[in-house]
């Protein structure tokens, strides 16, 4: 089971085939209070919600683990579990 709050990098190929998703009380109402309306389905809100994640920069297209690091990095920094520039130095040695 992966940590509460954080994303593996795991892709699938499309199958065309509709998948369940299992969701939490929690996660399904904050789900709901993004939907522009409410016959906007869940497949369209996290489309929307995937389209936020950078895909590339001018150097070219990230790899799935890129994208997925950057993601954890912000929920990191969402998290407070950040270390600062001089606490790192510290750490260091330097």
């Amino acid at each position: 089971m992966r940590p509460h709050g954080r994303l593996c990098a795991h892709h699938e190929p499309w199958t065309g085939l509709i998948t369940t998703v299992q969701l939490a009380p929690e996660a399904r109402e904050r789900l709901a209070r993004l939907k522009q309306s409410p016959r906007e389905t869940n497949d369209g809100l996290l489309n929307t919600l995937l389209d936020l994640v950078r895909t590339g920069d001018e150097e070219g297209t990230y790899r799935a683990a890129v994208r997925v690091g950057l993601l954890n990095a912000r929920l990191d920094i969402r998290a407070d579990r950040t270390v600062g520039h001089e606490e790192l130095k510290r750490r260091l040695g330097l």
